[in-house]
């Protein structure tokens, strides 16, 4: 019979920022599918100097920014992590639990090797050439205070939005598209 009710479950989709550079520099990565998972571990060991552990720049601090520094700190020569909070999860958390994830991670990794960048935002990402629309290796993120973080890749974790394209096509019991369900 008819449903009285529907339920749609959308998904999301990586939240996108309005930085310079974030979509034309290689080795810029939001966490979508497993190959990108899959690239950027491959990479933390390889893409610094001389062939070796890269730096790494993580923006977002809460699950998907905090996981992949927790991820990649041990293999990484240090891991950036630039938060618009005060401490990591602040939003999700609060504030005295996200200071003591901060601690265990900075303690985890030990040497200085997580370094927490807060109440920060990011201004723009380069390569190598310093131009708009660079499209060679990111090296630097520049943060919204002026500070620069040398980094040899990046992984965008700023959480995500509902994937709502298909809401906005008719719905249409017959698979033809035209939205009227008449099968014609």
């Amino acid at each position: 019979g008819p449903c009285s009710h529907v339920l749609l479950a959308t998904g999301g989709t990586p939240r996108t920022l309005p930085i310079p550079n974030m979509r034309t520099l290689r080795r810029v990565w939001q966490l979508r599918v497993p190959a990108d998972a899959n690239a950027i571990h491959a990479a933390v060991d390889t893409c610094g100097a001389n062939g070796g552990a890269a730096r790494v720049a993580i923006v977002g601090s809460s699950f998907i920014g905090m996981e992949c520094a927790a991820a990649l700190a041990k293999r990484a020569a240090v891991v950036h992590v630039i938060g618009m909070e005060a401490v990591p999860f602040e939003r999700v958390l609060g504030a005295r639990v996200g200071a003591c994830m901060q601690r265990l991670h900075e303690r985890a990794a030990g040497d200085g090797k997580v370094r927490f960048h807060m109440n920060r935002t990011v201004r723009r990402f380069d390569g190598a050439t310093g131009a708009d629309d660079d499209t060679s290796d990111v090296t630097s993120v520049t943060l919204d205070d002026g500070t620069v973080l040398q980094c040899d890749m990046c992984v965008i974790g700023a959480g995500v939005v509902p994937e709502t394209a298909y809401v906005n096509r008719p719905l249409d019991g017959d698979g033809d598209g035209d939205g009227d369900g008449d099968g014609d």
